[in-house]
């Protein structure tokens, strides 16, 4: 319709100024073809490093939009709704399990600007937690690197040591642990 109006303008000898319809950059949503399928939103420069921005747990791409349209004039940004949130479909999952929605994701930006080699993951929360498991299960060749905010960073070492920091050092401030070590009611092994 778009089209045919310009050409009947044309016709009739009125040049249109064709002018955005809204300020800023353009947005472009769509589902990705993958099943799950996941809901995206594609702006920003042609040129730049692309960046792929993945939101925490019971958000959507949403939160990224100020973020995104402040990089969007010098980076080619893509968001994207992890499966069972915002738009997308499928069950909810963990961040333990979503690293097959990073790779689909990036594969998207591939198809909508085929150029496209090398992208910047930028996660928070528990997305950060899935791209460094992404980046460590599959060593995608795509990712020139790692924006990771508040990352779910959990070993053995650092539970202990938060054990140990939380738990005995507060037991210690405790009179009740120190009338029953001495009365002799606490375990050898404990």
């Amino acid at each position: 319709a778009f089209k045919l109006t310009v050409a009947a303008c044309k016709a009739e000898g009125v040049e249109l100024a064709l002018a955005p319809l809204l300020d800023g950059p353009r947005v472009e949503t769509h589902h990705t073809f993958s099943l799950p399928q996941l809901k995206v939103a594609l702006q920003g420069a042609a040129a730049g490093l692309p960046v792929v921005m993945s939101h925490a747990l019971g958000m959507d791409l949403s939160m990224w939009d100020g973020l995104a349209a402040h990089l969007a004039p010098n980076h080619p940004v893509l968001r994207f709704d992890q499966r069972g949130m915002g738009d997308s479909s499928g069950p909810l999952h963990d961040f333990k399990q979503i690293t097959p929605d990073i790779g689909a994701a990036i594969e998207a930006f591939q198809n909508a600007r085929p150029g496209l080699r090398r992208v910047v993951i930028w996660g928070l929360c528990d997305a950060a937690s899935a791209a460094l498991m992404y980046w460590q299960r599959s060593r995608d060749p795509r990712i020139a690197g790692l924006c990771l905010l508040n990352p779910w960073v959990r070993s053995e070492a650092s539970l202990a040591k938060a054990t140990v920091k939380h738990y005995y050092l507060d037991r210690l401030k405790q009179p009740e642990f120190w009338k029953k070590l001495l009365s002799g009611r606490v375990a050898g092994a404990a």
